[in-house]
């Protein structure tokens, strides 16, 4: 939202491309640039290849695998076998065009995974201890919770008529995990277990996700009447432990214009026919 602010006049008639797009971030960014009419947007689910800072050279990135599938958008939609050359032109990847942004949102599942582990993990984050983020700050009763979070999040986007995969599903499609578990999938991946933990609370993922994708979730939940207790306690736990309004602070359906709107209208206006 505040990027889009900071655009506004100066992306006319461009192409924005948005990596790890989160929840329909990339079309906040046009909106709140007020270029929904003139810009084209790319908006894509993930980075194409899997790495992590290494915490003891900041200016040493360890990459150890490709993804794929990676969910990608476009707008306007009719735009999209052309938007979609300007990305591979930019950036090769094994890319999936969804139907919509929606679907692209709905799909985009790591808030599922950080929100719940980094705020189950604060505490060592702010003392700055070293351990291994999907190893030894993962358990079962982590998996649990992320489970929960993608039961809800799929159930959101039924009520909007859009198919969405579960967590674990993501995991099998984008990075080929054999595991029937995501805390197996831990298990039998020896680089995840290399991944550092961050040493900083506001390093983290876990925060950007609640604010930027939970809480569209959540309102999107009401406003179709699902129940997302799941989702709701961790919007809360987490503006508990920062003190601050993360429903207030994050990405609300005012933000990106959908205000009002009921849920078939938001699915007329996002998903072509």
């Amino acid at each position: 939202e505040n990027i889009g602010g900071m655009l506004r006049g100066r992306i006319n008639g461009k192409i924005v491309i948005t990596f790890t797009d989160r929840f329909l971030g990339g079309f906040s960014v046009l909106k709140n640039a007020e270029a929904l009419c003139t810009a084209q947007l790319i908006a894509v689910s993930a980075t194409p290849v899997t790495a992590f800072q290494d915490v003891h050279d900041p200016f040493r990135r360890i990459v150890f695998s490709d993804k794929h599938n990676i969910g990608t958008g476009y707008y306007p939609n009719d735009n999209a076998v052309e938007l979609e050359k300007v990305l591979r032109n930019i950036v090769s990847g094994d890319y999936k065009t969804f139907n919509s942004l929606l679907e692209v949102a709905f799909n985009c599942t790591p808030s599922n995974l950080h929100a719940p582990h980094d705020l189950l993990n604060a505490v060592r984050y702010e003392q700055a201890h070293e351990f291994t983020m999907f190893h030894e700050g993962f358990t079962q009763g982590v998996e649990n919770i992320i489970n929960a979070i993608s039961r809800e999040r799929c159930e959101i986007a039924k009520a909007f008529n859009v198919n969405a995969t579960s967590f674990l599903e993501y995991e099998r499609q984008t990075y080929g995990y054999k595991g029937d578990s995501i805390t197996e999938n831990r298990r039998l991946n020896p680089q995840l277990n290399q991944v550092p933990a961050p040493t900083s609370l506001y390093s983290c993922k876990g925060i950007e996700d609640v604010a930027c994708a939970l809480v569209p979730l959540s309102e999107l939940a009401k406003l179709s009447n699902v129940q997302t207790p799941v989702i709701n306690a961790t919007i809360d736990l987490w503006s508990c432990y920062l003190n601050q309004d993360l429903r207030k602070l994050g990405r609300t359906l005012e933000s990106l214009g959908l205000a009002g709107k009921s849920p078939e209208e938001i699915h007329r206006f996002m998903v072509p026919k």
